[in-house]
């Protein structure tokens, strides 16, 4: 009958503590912290194997919790680890939320690390499982680039609305009379940085404006004149 080892790791960024269950739910060790990193990766490979062999586990079930990306690394090396070519490895990545929920089903211990790492480990040796971890070297890098790329936007967008809304208080029919292609050229945030107010702007007179539209525009501008009509307009 093949024998299991349950491997909770609750990761954070520079370390994760890891609690191990038997099958009956004793604890084989103390759980116990190690860095997060190849050597911290490592001393768990090793601790793991001892383990398994002394007990006689044919059967290794190690879980982490989706916190951010900082378990990634870890489930990475273990995937291609020693552990996984001598013993039946299983690697699972739970959602936070399962983890969160099924803490709510055992005994109070207390708001700290291990609680966590006990949760992931008692959620394994309980059974009905997510699917398998698999390492994902070919896409991953992709989604990450997408992820961030999206991101980026976001940002982008959030901050140009909010520049927006101040340009509304500076010049409040900028966008409305549109004297550029969009108020994010180089010519219009130059434009806008320049001249202190709409009154400054009013006062200066059209040659010196045409000048600055044409120095600032490298004279790319099909009919500068009108632009200045536009910025005398606004």
């Amino acid at each position: 009958m093949s024998k299991n080892l349950f491997c909770g790791c609750d990761t954070a960024v520079n370390t994760f503590t890891t609690w191990l269950l038997l099958d009956d739910g004793t604890e084989p060790v103390k759980s116990f912290s190690l860095d997060n990193n190849q050597v911290g990766a490592q001393a768990l490979v090793d601790k793991l194997i001892s383990l398994a062999k002394e007990h006689c586990v044919t059967n290794i079930l190690i879980g982490t919790e989706a916190t951010s990306m900082y378990d990634w690394h870890l489930l990475e090396f273990l995937s291609e680890s020693v552990i996984s070519r001598q013993f039946n490895l299983k690697l699972y990545r739970f959602n936070a939320k399962w983890i969160k929920n099924f803490k709510k089903s055992l005994a109070p211990r207390g708001k700290t690390d291990p609680v966590d790492s006990f949760a992931i480990a008692e959620r394994l040796r309980v059974g009905r499982l997510p699917r398998e971890y698999t390492p994902d070297f070919q896409y991953q890098p992709l989604r990450r680039l997408t992820r961030f790329r999206y991101h980026l936007m976001q940002s982008m967008a959030r901050e140009k609305n909010f520049f927006l809304s101040n340009l509304f208080l500076k010049a409040s029919s900028y966008n409305e009379v549109k004297p550029f292609r969009s108020p994010f050229t180089a010519t219009s945030l130059a434009t806008i940085e320049e001249f202190f107010s709409v009154d400054e702007l009013a006062n200066t007179s059209v040659d010196d404006l045409l000048e600055f539209v044409k120095k600032q525009g490298k004279d790319h501008f099909a009919d500068a004149k009108e632009v200045v009509a536009k910025l005398k307009r606004v």
